[in-house]
């Protein structure tokens, strides 16, 4: 996967998926989407969380627990766009690593 700045992008779908912006969630997430991308770890995300906690500040737990809020945020308010990035009906909540992958996908593609 080359290497974009899919941070602009992951705030903007983050925000139609119902999530603000200005978010402590929102933020943690596209942070780690965005190392993500750039890492080309989309087998195993959760192994950035560590990195991405250091760029927001923040413990590895914190931030998990912050994408887990992200994640449930964005399956009530915006299942729709959700289903619509996965590019398939989601059955239940998307798990941390499994949200970072779609959102990661879903970007690259656009």
């Amino acid at each position: 996967m080359k290497k974009i700045n899919l941070l602009p992008k992951t705030f903007q779908l983050l925000e139609s998926m119902g999530l603000p912006a200005c978010s402590e969630r929102c933020c943690r997430l596209a942070v780690t989407v965005h190392l993500a991308a750039q890492e080309d770890q989309l087998w195993d995300p959760a192994a950035l969380y560590p990195t991405a906690a250091a760029l927001c500040r923040t413990s590895p737990a914190s931030l998990e627990q912050s994408i887990r809020a992200a994640a449930e945020d964005c399956w009530e308010r915006g299942r729709p766009l959700l289903e619509e990035a996965a590019q398939a009906p989601l059955t239940g909540r998307p798990e941390p690593s499994q949200l970072i992958r779609i959102l990661v996908l879903h970007l690259s593609r656009q």
